[in-house]
């Protein structure tokens, strides 16, 4: 269950089809952090509450993309070739020496 805290750091995007650029304002640290990381500076920072910051930003539209999690169906038979090779490349002593 997600604290009070956590519940506020919300991030909003919005953007139409006449602009170019996307609005985004965030609540969120780990967002702002990647931004950062982006190199992507804020044009407006606030203080809010409880030290915490709230940001905007403006990117290019098209860097918003909506994508769905890839779902990998494997078969047993794959599932035990990866579980065989995670077995050899993980252990910790190195397996028998075939004559």
């Amino acid at each position: 269950m997600p604290t009070d805290l956590q519940l506020e750091q919300e991030t909003t995007i919005a953007f139409n089809e006449g602009e170019d650029n996307a609005e985004i304002w965030s609540a969120s640290p780990v967002f702002q952090r990647r931004m950062k990381k982006l190199g992507v500076e804020p044009y407006k920072t606030t203080d809010r509450e409880r030290g915490q910051q709230s940001c905007c930003y403006s990117v290019p539209r098209k860097w918003i993309r909506v994508k769905p999690p890839l779902q990998r169906q494997l078969t047993e038979e794959q599932r035990q070739r990866m579980a065989a090779t995670a077995r050899r490349t993980f252990s910790k002593r190195s397996p028998p020496k075939q004559a």
